[in-house]
């Protein structure tokens, strides 16, 4: 395969092609060059790699114009039916199933531990609260009455759940029960 060549076998076919000996035309048109088999097929593989990839570029921009505003105020996905929206798994979760997540903490680890529970992983809870023993205005508390001490945390604990149940239960589907020093990995993360 590597010998093959693509010439041209009748120069009288096209006029003004006469060459000579040498390789060069007689008028002002060369004659055409050899192409191998190995580069014709190079050619056509870079070719065809770069209309797949304009095309995938092309789709790709086609999916993403759904989520640009088209003029302020409005965008494409207003005009699509609810139920063609282009939305992430993550938003339509986020938007049918309440979770409601629950972190024990206490007042000395408010600013060190609770607030960045608050601010990494707890944003993606659609309610969040501290139990805790004292309000903080930072965050979203519940105020227990149990003192603040290791062998009282299952006390904290036990009333913590039973406010849950008696005054929140109806505000969540899925309830998350956490410690300060909890990391909760999500589908983003």
């Amino acid at each position: 395969m590597a010998g093959e060549y693509i010439i041209l076998e009748n120069s009288s076919t096209y006029p003004g092609f006469h060459s000579s000996s040498n390789g060069l035309a007689n008028g002002m048109y060369r004659s055409a060059q050899r192409i191998s088999t190995d580069r014709l097929v190079l050619l056509i593989l870079l070719v065809s790699t770069t209309v797949i990839g304009l095309f995938a570029y092309w789709d790709v921009m086609v999916l993403n114009a759904g989520a640009l505003p088209l003029s302020r105020g409005t965008s494409s996905v207003d005009y699509m039916e609810p139920g063609l929206r282009n939305e992430t798994l993550a938003e339509k979760m986020h938007r049918e199933v309440r979770v409601l997540c629950w972190v024990l903490t206490t007042p000395k680890y408010h600013k060190t531990r609770a607030i960045h529970v608050l601010r990494t992983w707890g944003k993606r809870c659609n309610k969040i609260y501290f139990m805790t023993s004292e309000p903080d205005d930072e965050l979203p508390t519940v105020v227990l009455t149990k003192p603040d001490r290791y062998e009282m945390l299952w006390g904290k604990t036990k009333e913590a759940f039973v406010h849950i149940h008696e005054q929140m239960r109806h505000e969540a589907d899925w309830f998350i029960k956490a410690d300060d020093d909890t990391y909760v990995k999500d589908s983003d993360s």
